[in-house]
């Protein structure tokens, strides 16, 4: 019979909601042991396996979709390992403390000397009392994916739609609300106000970077001067994809780490970011407890937006922290009145969505010269909500296979939601002349609600 133990970070004592109250537990890796010949049971007491063979991090971590309290944890372990009996399996968190402890059906784990080799795959299940104090983190790098998993996970690309920027089967509508693509540059720009992707300032002097955590980056802002009660996070949210939900409950739930006191969370229907006209709004008060990450949710009434207004703006202010620094991490908007827990869409989806609104790109063009002085093209890329605006760095080269020139500037025309026309001026020289060429142009395609 398996049997498992949660123990504890520090593996003395069965996990419970009051001696977790204010701390998290990142587990992160899995390890089989041999139980000195026996299957043992499991002892809350424990900090070690009885007798360890192998270690590697978690191939998958994640809370059953039916049931919050329980979590699923994987591990693989390849061919090559083995030659040792698996009869107890360990679950560690990033310090290298025993978590979760429990036995296993008395499996033998051989390699190819031994006649015969295969992979293994452990599946565990354990329960916690709150889903809150596990942060799931896993390798990025999985060397194997079960069927489960990929069934779980797999979305076809077809899914995405960019009427309703929301894929189907997803339930958050902030984008990156984890800071997973940071597109725009990792520090902050005066001239346009952007860090992370779909993130915007609305505050004076700001220098947002990121500051990697788990599997992800925070969102992290300092503020110099700034004004309480002034926004230091926006994200725009286009009214087709959530109009739907008008006069019905939403919940918003983040996380947020920095100075002790009150700040505000505002949905705002406006023409535009930057309006005050024409706009509904309602706000949410949150009240910080302590200066460490604590995680906020509450729920509205979405209002009902005015046949004018484009968007829903989310505004998080800064309310104390307007002259300190402070970090944001797992902003969801979701529909329905309880928080869920983060989603975490996969990487490549996100990096999608993200796209449709911004994105930079390094791309290999192709054109034809003329003259000996320019170079005419068609750039192609994917597809925006809007004509965007486009800009061009690090210029590059063109070559024809006999000369190679640089470029010295470029421009852009008949611009179009997924091409545009573009003139680059080269350095002269009488060998280009109408000859086709190709080279790499560093562009950055803008087409932000802002």
């Amino acid at each position: 019979m398996e049997y498992f133990t949660l123990l504890t970070k520090k593996g003395k004592e069965k996990i419970a909601a009051a001696t977790v109250a204010n701390s998290t537990i990142a587990l992160t890796h899995i390890a089989l042991g041999d139980g000195n010949g026996t299957v043992p049971m499991p002892d809350a007491s424990k900090t070690a396996l009885a007798n360890e063979k192998f270690r590697a991090p978690l191939n998958d971590l994640r809370v059953d979709e039916k049931n919050s309290s329980w979590f699923i944890a994987e591990g693989y372990i390849p061919s090559n390992q083995g030659n040792f009996w698996v009869r107890e399996v360990g679950v560690f968190d990033t310090d290298g403390d025993l978590i979760a402890i429990g036995n296993y059906p008395e499996t033998f784990k051989p390699i190819i000397t031994a006649g015969v080799a295969k992979d293994l795959y452990i599946k565990v299940i354990f329960e916690v009392s709150s889903s809150d104090t596990v942060t799931l983190q896993v390798d990025p790098s999985i060397v194997m994916a079960s069927q489960e998993y990929v069934n779980s996970r797999l979305i076809k690309k077809a899914d995405i739609s960019y009427v309703d920027a929301k894929p189907t089967g997803f339930k958050n509508f902030i984008i990156n609300g984890g800071f997973d693509i940071w597109d725009k540059g990792l520090s902050f720009q005066t001239s346009n106000k952007y860090t992370a992707n779909r993130a915007h300032t609305l505050v004076g002097i700001v220098e947002a970077v990121p500051s990697e955590i788990n599997r992800t980056y925070d969102y992290q802002v300092t503020l110099n001067d700034g004004v309480s009660g002034n926004g230091i996070y926006a994200q725009a949210i286009l009214k087709e994809d959530i109009q739907h939900l008008q006069n019905k409950q939403i919940t918003f739930s983040m996380k947020r780490k920095g100075l002790i006191g009150s700040f505000d969370v505002y949905f705002i229907w406006r023409d535009s970011l930057l309006a005050e006209i024409n706009q509904v709004a309602k706000s949410i008060t949150f009240i910080k407890t302590n200066t460490d990450w604590e995680k906020f949710e509450g729920t509205l009434t979405l209002p009902e937006a005015n046949p004018t207004n484009k968007y829903l703006v989310v505004i998080i202010t800064a309310g104390a922290d307007f002259n300190s620094t402070f970090r944001l991490n797992e902003l969801q908007l979701e529909e329905g009145e309880k928080a869920t827990n983060f989603e975490n869409r996969p990487l490549w989806l996100e990096k999608e969505l993200c796209s449709y609104f911004y994105e930079k790109r390094t791309l290999n063009i192709i054109g034809q010269t003329d003259s000996g002085t320019g170079v005419r093209g068609l750039i192609e890329y994917k597809n925006k909500r809007i004509e965007p605006q486009i800009f061009a760095s690090n210029l590059g080269s063109f070559n024809d296979n006999i000369i190679s020139v640089d470029i010295s500037s470029v421009a852009f025309s008949e611009i179009k939601k997924n091409q545009c026309r573009f003139d680059a001026t080269v350095v002269s020289n009488s060998l280009l002349n109408f000859y086709p060429c190709y080279g790499q142009l560093d562009i950055s395609i803008d087409a932000e609600v802002y």
